[in-house]
Protein backbone atom coordinates (compact mmCIF):
# COMPACT_ATOMS: atom_id res chain seq x y z
CA UNK A 1 0.00 0.00 0.00
CA UNK A 2 1.35 3.13 -1.19
CA UNK A 3 2.19 5.55 2.06
CA UNK A 4 -0.47 8.55 0.27
CA UNK A 5 -3.27 6.52 0.86
CA UNK A 6 -3.05 5.87 3.96
CA UNK A 7 -5.82 7.30 6.08
CA UNK A 8 -5.27 8.32 9.85
CA UNK A 9 -8.31 7.92 11.40
CA UNK A 10 -9.55 9.36 15.18
CA UNK A 11 -11.84 8.64 17.60
CA UNK A 12 -12.23 10.01 21.24
CA UNK A 13 -14.09 6.76 22.93
CA UNK A 14 -12.28 4.09 24.10
CA UNK A 15 -11.10 1.59 20.88
CA UNK A 16 -10.60 -2.32 21.87
CA UNK A 17 -8.81 -2.97 18.52
CA UNK A 18 -6.60 -0.54 18.71
CA UNK A 19 -5.84 -1.54 22.33
CA UNK A 20 -5.11 -4.70 21.12
CA UNK A 21 -2.92 -3.54 18.39
CA UNK A 22 -0.62 -1.47 20.57
CA UNK A 23 -0.45 -4.53 23.17
CA UNK A 24 0.35 -6.99 20.71
CA UNK A 25 2.47 -4.47 19.03
CA UNK A 26 4.55 -3.18 22.19
CA UNK A 27 4.58 -6.91 23.44
CA UNK A 28 6.26 -8.32 20.84
CA UNK A 29 9.11 -5.66 20.44
CA UNK A 30 9.86 -5.48 24.33
CA UNK A 31 10.33 -9.12 24.45
CA UNK A 32 13.06 -8.77 22.24
CA UNK A 33 14.69 -6.89 24.42
CA UNK A 34 14.09 -8.49 27.81
CA UNK A 35 12.10 -11.31 29.45
CA UNK A 36 11.47 -9.06 32.72
CA UNK A 37 8.40 -7.62 30.93
CA UNK A 38 7.20 -10.73 30.09
CA UNK A 39 7.50 -12.14 33.65
CA UNK A 40 5.68 -9.38 34.77
CA UNK A 41 2.58 -9.90 32.47
CA UNK A 42 2.48 -13.41 33.69
CA UNK A 43 2.34 -12.24 37.36
CA UNK A 44 5.93 -14.08 38.08
CA UNK A 45 8.45 -12.33 39.73
CA UNK A 46 5.74 -9.75 41.12
CA UNK A 47 4.91 -9.70 45.20
CA UNK A 48 1.89 -7.58 45.65
CA UNK A 49 1.92 -5.61 49.21
CA UNK A 50 -0.92 -4.05 50.99
CA UNK A 51 0.00 -2.84 54.27
CA UNK A 52 -2.53 -0.89 56.28
CA UNK A 53 -3.31 0.05 59.85
CA UNK A 54 -6.84 0.09 62.02
CA UNK A 55 -8.24 2.15 64.35
CA UNK A 56 -9.53 -0.31 67.59
CA UNK A 57 -13.24 -0.33 65.16
CA UNK A 58 -11.93 -1.97 62.40
CA UNK A 59 -11.59 1.14 60.03
CA UNK A 60 -8.43 1.65 57.46
CA UNK A 61 -6.75 4.85 59.28
CA UNK A 62 -3.86 4.59 56.90
CA UNK A 63 -2.79 2.15 53.96
CA UNK A 64 0.27 2.08 51.39
CA UNK A 65 -0.44 -0.60 48.04
CA UNK A 66 2.86 -1.27 46.42
CA UNK A 67 4.77 -3.94 44.43
CA UNK A 68 8.08 -5.47 44.26
CA UNK A 69 9.47 -6.55 41.11
CA UNK A 70 12.72 -6.40 39.47
CA UNK A 71 14.46 -5.40 42.97
CA UNK A 72 12.54 -2.54 43.40
CA UNK A 73 10.14 -1.23 45.71
CA UNK A 74 7.64 0.38 43.81
CA UNK A 75 4.85 2.46 45.76
CA UNK A 76 1.96 2.86 43.92
CA UNK A 77 -1.02 4.28 46.60
CA UNK A 78 0.14 5.48 50.18
CA UNK A 79 -2.32 7.27 51.98
CA UNK A 80 -2.84 7.86 55.85
CA UNK A 81 -6.44 9.93 57.11
CA UNK A 82 -5.98 13.27 57.74
CA UNK A 83 -6.76 12.57 61.90
CA UNK A 84 -4.16 10.23 62.15
CA UNK A 85 -1.66 12.25 60.37
CA UNK A 86 1.47 13.67 62.88
CA UNK A 87 1.79 10.72 64.92
CA UNK A 88 4.02 8.24 62.86
CA UNK A 89 1.46 6.32 61.43
CA UNK A 90 2.67 6.98 57.45
CA UNK A 91 6.66 6.57 58.84
CA UNK A 92 5.81 3.10 60.55
CA UNK A 93 4.03 2.09 57.12
CA UNK A 94 6.76 3.11 54.83
CA UNK A 95 9.41 1.41 56.80
CA UNK A 96 7.16 -1.71 56.84
CA UNK A 97 7.49 -1.72 53.17
CA UNK A 98 11.45 -1.09 53.02
CA UNK A 99 11.78 -4.04 55.64
CA UNK A 100 9.68 -5.85 53.28
CA UNK A 101 11.55 -5.09 50.30
CA UNK A 102 14.79 -5.81 51.84
CA UNK A 103 14.06 -9.18 52.55
CA UNK A 104 13.12 -9.76 48.93
CA UNK A 105 16.66 -8.49 47.95
CA UNK A 106 15.38 -5.14 46.98
CA UNK A 107 18.12 -2.84 45.99
CA UNK A 108 15.40 0.62 45.08
CA UNK A 109 12.29 1.97 45.80
CA UNK A 110 10.01 4.43 43.73
CA UNK A 111 7.50 6.48 44.48
CA UNK A 112 5.49 9.17 42.12
CA UNK A 113 3.93 11.66 43.97
CA UNK A 114 1.74 15.38 43.09
CA UNK A 115 3.52 18.74 44.48
CA UNK A 116 0.74 19.15 46.59
CA UNK A 117 1.01 15.57 48.27
CA UNK A 118 3.95 14.39 50.32
CA UNK A 119 7.24 15.33 48.51
CA UNK A 120 8.66 16.58 52.07
CA UNK A 121 7.35 13.71 53.76
CA UNK A 122 9.26 11.26 51.46
CA UNK A 123 12.42 12.88 51.26
CA UNK A 124 12.43 12.78 55.43
CA UNK A 125 12.32 8.85 54.87
CA UNK A 126 15.57 8.96 52.24
CA UNK A 127 14.24 9.36 48.76
CA UNK A 128 15.34 11.89 46.28
CA UNK A 129 14.38 13.63 43.13
CA UNK A 130 14.59 11.83 39.85
CA UNK A 131 12.44 13.48 37.87
CA UNK A 132 9.65 16.67 38.00
CA UNK A 133 7.00 17.07 35.18
CA UNK A 134 5.64 20.67 35.05
CA UNK A 135 1.92 21.52 35.04
CA UNK A 136 0.98 17.73 35.77
CA UNK A 137 -1.74 18.68 36.74
CA UNK A 138 -2.07 22.23 35.54
CA UNK A 139 -0.81 24.38 37.98
CA UNK A 140 1.19 21.86 40.10
CA UNK A 141 3.77 18.78 39.34
CA UNK A 142 4.18 15.10 39.62
CA UNK A 143 7.18 14.20 41.11
CA UNK A 144 9.21 11.04 41.09
CA UNK A 145 11.49 10.12 43.67
CA UNK A 146 14.02 6.85 44.28
CA UNK A 147 15.67 5.68 47.33
CA UNK A 148 18.64 3.10 47.07
CA UNK A 149 18.82 0.88 50.08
Amino acid sequence: MEQNKLEIQLTTEPNETVKDYLKAGLTAFNDQYTDQLKLIREGKNTLHLSIFEMDREGKIVGALMGRIYWNWLSIDDFFVDRSHRGMGLGSRLIREAEQQARAKNCKHALVKTFSFQAQPFYEKHGFEVCGILEDYPPGHQIISLAKHF
